[in-house]
């Protein structure tokens, strides 16, 4: 097993390093290099593996394997030679957003803890924001803007971030928010008066580096509120984003600030009763075909491609209000696939029927689908529409 010296953890805000390549070696198709010693952070516990530069090779992601080595991952063609001292360099901008988000992450899940009794479950740091799920069913917007503030305001205090290794029988009196997952001795992390954790990465020097913080959304999964924010240089293109679509929606509805919510329900209204109405349209159209084909009972077959809206919907709707008929409808969607739809009502057998129909047509023809009298649907793809609808013709005017 090949041991590399991890500079990171003493010196995280160091750019360039010289090292010596120990190995180079193909791992599922890809070049890895193992080093004496790194800045490279791999990735692990949130934060992404750094990238960056072996001399003139490009580090395209660092990895640690399960015995613990740390890979620099090279893109093809390298060539480094084991043996030979190489300088190092971090794509600082990649490596410094990433120390951004998962101290933000550390002091939004200590403030959670510590205010609210509430813990942190997962995390996720990404390009833009971070996620937190969280192990509370429920957490109100009130809280949420107490929570925004008491980190704003932990971001002015400027509070230091720091670390030290505790023997492991220390561990039961540091009160951590959260067990300790390793073995041997933890390494503490700490945000002076804001949160004391377990945790093997890289962070800032002190939350004034964070810059900014805002909250981005809250949903629901598996149970459990998962929270997102934005910290600094992202924080503030959402923010500055956020202003622009104001500032369009002021002019667009021609209202003040304070005004837009109510414009944009007033508008929300207007839009549903639109749609309610072009509904009923709709359902007029369909079912005005429907009873001029179904005029003396005899089975027809139906094509509703000149429609530019979805008709089988309203074709159901009509099979509700009849007492018997036998129809098959159709619908193109794309080249490829057409959406069917097969009625069978007031007779004695119509799952018997559909099972008729299946055999004859809808299997030969790949027709997927399927459901329960009175109305079947389903897809046709691949097939001339032209070809089922004379086939479903046969078969629905002989039964």
């Amino acid at each position: 097993m090949v041991i590399t010296e991890k500079v990171y953890i003493e010196k995280p805000f160091e750019k360039t390093l010289e090292a010596t390549v120990l190995e180079v070696r193909e791992l599922k198709g890809k070049m890895g290099a193992l080093l004496d010693r790194t800045i490279f952070y791999p990735e692990g516990g949130g934060p992404a593996g750094d990238r960056g530069w072996i001399e003139d090779v490009r580090v395209t992601d660092t990895q640690s394997n399960r015995e613990g080595e740390i890979l620099h991952h090279l893109e093809k063609g390298s060539s480094l030679v084991p043996g030979s001292v190489v300088t190092i360099h971090l794509d600082w901008p990649h490596r410094y957003h990433y120390m951004i988000q998962h101290t933000g992450q550390h002091l939004i899940s200590g403030l959670l803890y510590s205010l609210y009794g509430i813990g942190t479950l997962s995390v996720h740091l990404g390009a833009h924001d971070i996620s937190i799920e969280t192990d509370a069913a429920t957490i109100s917007q009130e809280t949420i803007s107490e929570l925004i503030d008491a980190a704003r305001e932990a971001i002015i205090a400027d509070a230091r971030v720091s670390d030290r290794i505790v023997e492991n029988k220390e561990v039961a009196d540091l009160g951590l928010r959260r067990p300790v997952k390793v073995e041997g001795n933890p390494r503490i992390v700490v945000i002076d008066g804001y949160d004391e954790i377990a945790c093997g990465g890289i962070h800032l020097r002190t939350t004034s580096e964070l810059q900014e913080v805002l909250f981005l959304a809250s949903e629901s999964i598996r149970g459990h509120v998962r929270l997102s924010f934005a910290f600094a240089q992202e924080a503030r293109r959402e923010i500055g984003e956020n202003q622009e679509i104001i500032a369009e929606l002021k002019k667009q509805l021609s209202a003040r600030k304070e005004e837009i919510i109510r414009g944009v329900k007033e508008l929300k209204e207007a839009l549903n009763t639109e749609r309610k109405r072009g509904n009923q349209l709709e359902a007029v159209l369909v079912f005005n075909e429907l009873e001029a084909k179904s005029r003396g009972g005899a089975p027809f077959v139906i094509d509703f491609s000149h429609l530019e809206f979805d008709a089988l919907p309203h074709a159901a709707r009509f099979v509700e209000g009849s007492d018997s008929l036998l129809f098959c409808a159709i619908q193109q969607k794309d080249d490829a696939k057409s959406a069917y739809m097969i009625a069978i009502k007031g007779f004695d057998d119509p799952q018997e029927m559909f099972s008729r129909i299946r055999k004859e047509v809808l299997i030969p023809f790949d027709a997927k689908g399927g459901g329960k009298a009175p109305v079947f649907r389903g897809v046709l793809t691949g097939q001339e529409k032209g070809s089922f609808l004379t086939a479903m013709e046969q078969i629905v005017t002989g039964i």
